[in-house]
């Protein structure tokens, strides 16, 4: 996401009283702290980045050439499906606060690591269904749905 401050949302959304809102509502609230994801691993020896922190494509990965920072994407929504799946096993309503539709992909696939009969309504102002050979932009937030249904 290019736009600065929206990886900022979610840990205000918190401050400003989100968790007592929901428990005031009758819900038991277990936070397991705002995810930083900074730390996230840097990419494989070989693979080059540059200033904006993208990897440099090579030919052998050219059919991704457009979209932005997909190893990193990758690897945060790799990071979210594990903290998903795991809050789901132990029998809890797992629910994400992203900066950006890409964390879909986490947050749907951790979700159906633990229940694999699991179904989703997506319900927003846009589709996100864009593929790698329609996107304009190459944002993977616009995509997370073609992502996840494999096309």
């Amino acid at each position: 996401q290019p736009k600065l401050g929206v990886d900022k949302g979610p840990i205000h959304l918190v401050q400003a009283g989100l968790i007592n809102q929901v428990e005031e509502l009758g819900w038991r609230v277990v936070f397991d702290g705002h995810h930083q994801f900074e730390d996230i691993s840097p990419p494989p020896n070989g693979i080059q980045v540059n200033a904006t922190g993208d990897a440099a494509i090579d030919t052998l990965n050219a059919s991704i050439a457009k979209l932005r920072s997909p190893l990193f994407v990758a690897r945060v929504c790799e990071s979210v499906a594990s903290a998903v799946q795991a809050h789901a096993e132990m029998g809890h309503l797992p629910v994400t606060l992203g900066g950006d539709h890409s964390l879909a992909m986490g947050t749907i696939s951790g979700t159906l690591r633990a229940y694999d009969q699991a179904c989703v309504i997506w319900i927003d102002a846009h589709a996100d269904i864009n593929t790698i050979h329609s996107t304009d932009s190459g944002n993977i937030h616009g995509m997370p749905l073609s992502f996840l249904l494999k096309l």
